[in-house]
């Protein structure tokens, strides 16, 4: 661990002036959100100006200084949800449940210790941890020490300082514990200098890193449902993995401890999936293209998209610095912004990896209390605001939408967002096309007729169920068609094709088919249009 000089009172004060002056000459004026940090830091204002004065006074490191200024300029807000396992009494459980792997065994294992102690344990959530206020001098050092050593490598030595101080410099990737890991990680995979012939070969270095992490660790996000907060390294180490934003943290650790330049890209919902959304690392290669994959899983190649049929509608790139243009920083009634909106700290990449759209759309419904609307996709239940637009008299546009999916213009107002309810539909729902044109999915329910499914594109409906067309009415979903028995099992059709028939159904809408038996929102099925260009029904 790197050990701080003694730094007088009088001296760190002179430093942290000299370093205020210093920064308000470069590109980045930092110096009144600096001043606003150390003084938000509180108590632990002292170690901020440690960091400040370290730097300030070692001839030569201006630039180092630079960096510690963008960090700190850049940290209030950020931080991490601490959880603390305790009992049904409140007492804390000094028990590690991380040392099994298998979920069978942790489950086990917590029974009986249940039983043993009369009691239920489970963590819970007993705070939110800013970096501002926690982190000391010494991880701030010892993180720019050894990411200027990154710096270094053949692969990283052409970024400037700007795309250094994004995705090499900071200390975190998304929302984990504060940890020491640089020194470590730099030590572990310096070995990567020798292992490639093609010594700026960007996408080489972080595939090889990457295949040495497949089968050490996996995606395991059900057997996480006993914690909800994010992992640390040592967490990940021991239970074998964690979820998409545990693992892109381990893996981004990795890349950037050897000057790998990456960065955290997330989609806060699929467009064609009720499983939520996903977050994935982009690798910046030399022509300053992003370069998507999934960490442990799917290394990173040019022009192509690692996500095997999951579609996306809106795509973002988390920065470690706040975006002065982004939407939560444009308006102040939060509670009609979804919290994923609230941040600060990510900008939109959608054109970056596919073809998008401007989208123009006319308000059926307008309040006088917003000014701004979204752009929903249904992903599960409900329909889940995607990207946002300004309001301009009756109507409003949205920058770079993907095309060939839903979209459904809503206003969002109550506070319990994740419980559904919380959005009014304000305007028709269309389908993108693949040529950028809008199809208007507006229900003619005066003209009814029979529908077929191809039971192949059904693979999730049980035999001996009752099934209906649930269709879309312009505000919610009706299911006043007439049922079908399913008689066919669809995952075990052969060559002959089967359908599945449905009478009493509106045109010129979208349609699900649906069960009443039907509880979990995954399992509803996608909806299906008619596909002008391949004339026929499909699911999106």
């Amino acid at each position: 661990m790197m050990l701080l000089t003694k730094i007088p009172v009088y001296a760190t004060f002179l430093a942290v002036s000299f370093f205020i002056s210093n920064c308000s000459n470069t590109r980045y004026p930092f110096n009144v959100r600096v001043d606003y940090a150390i003084k938000y830091a509180g108590k632990n204002s002292s170690e901020l100006k440690k960091a400040i004065g370290y730097y300030s006074n070692k001839s030569g490191d201006s630039l180092k200084l630079k960096a510690a200024c963008f960090l700190i300029a850049n940290m209030p807000g950020k931080g991490f949800e601490e959880y603390e396992l305790r009992d049904s009494t409140g007492i804390k459980v000094n028990i590690d449940l991380f040392i099994f792997r298998n979920s069978d065994s942790l489950e086990q294992f917590k029974r009986k210790y249940e039983i043993k102690h009369h009691t239920k344990i489970s963590y819970v959530k007993i705070g939110f941890k800013e970096d501002v206020k926690y982190i000391t001098a010494d991880l701030l050092i010892e993180n720019i020490e050894y990411a200027f050593k990154a710096w270094q490598f053949p692969w990283a030595a052409h970024l400037t300082f700007a795309q250094f101080c994004e995705l090499i410099l900071p200390y975190r990737i998304g929302n984990e514990p504060l940890q020491h890991w640089r020194k470590t990680f730099f030590e572990r995979y310096i070995w990567i200098a020798d292992s490639i012939q093609c010594k700026e070969d960007i996408i080489k270095a972080c595939s090889i890193i990457n295949d040495r992490l497949k089968g050490k660790y996996e995606y395991k996000h059900g057997a996480l449902d006993f914690y909800r907060g994010m992992l640390d390294v040592e967490k990940v180490e021991k239970f074998g993995g964690g979820r998409c934003e545990d693992l892109n943290m381990y893996a981004g650790y990795c890349m950037r401890s050897v000057g790998i330049p990456v960065a955290l890209e997330f989609t806060p919902y699929w467009a064609n999936s009720n499983y939520g959304g996903h977050s994935w690392l982009g690798v910046l290669n030399y022509t300053r293209k992003f370069v998507p994959f999934n960490a442990v899983y799917d290394n990173p190649i040019l022009d192509s998209l690692p996500f095997k049929g999951a579609k996306l509608a809106k795509a973002y790139r988390t920065t470690f610095e706040e975006q002065k243009d982004c939407f939560g920083c444009k308006f102040s009634n939060t509670d009609q912004i979804p919290p994923f909106f609230r941040g600060k700290n990510f900008i939109d990449i959608t054109n970056e990896y596919l073809k998008t759209s401007m989208v123009s759309i006319s308000l059926n419904k307008k309040f006088d209390s917003t000014s701004f609307i979204y752009l929903g996709i249904l992903n599960g239940k409900n329909w889940k605001p995607i990207h946002w637009g300004i309001i301009k008299e009756d109507s409003a546009v949205f920058e770079a939408m993907a095309r060939e999916v839903i979209y459904l213009p809503i206003y969002y107002f109550d506070k319990g967002y994740y419980a559904g309810g919380d959005y009014i539909v304000a305007g028709d729902a269309f389908f993108l096309r693949a040529n950028g044109e809008k199809l208007m999915l507006i229900p003619d329910i005066t003209k009814r007729h029979k529908m077929s499914f191809d039971l192949s594109q059904l693979p999730w409906l049980i035999p001996g169920r009752k099934y209906n067309v649930i269709y879309w009415d312009g505000i919610d979903w009706r299911g006043d068609t007439t049922r079908g028995l399913l008689k066919i099992n669809p995952r075990v059709l052969k060559i002959m094709e089967r359908m599945l028939d449905i009478s009493g159904v509106p045109n010129n809408t979208m349609y699900r088919v649906f069960s009443d038996s039907i509880t979990n929102e995954t399992a509803l099925g996608r909806p299906f249009i008619y596909n002008v260009d391949q004339k026929r029904y499909r699911d999106y």
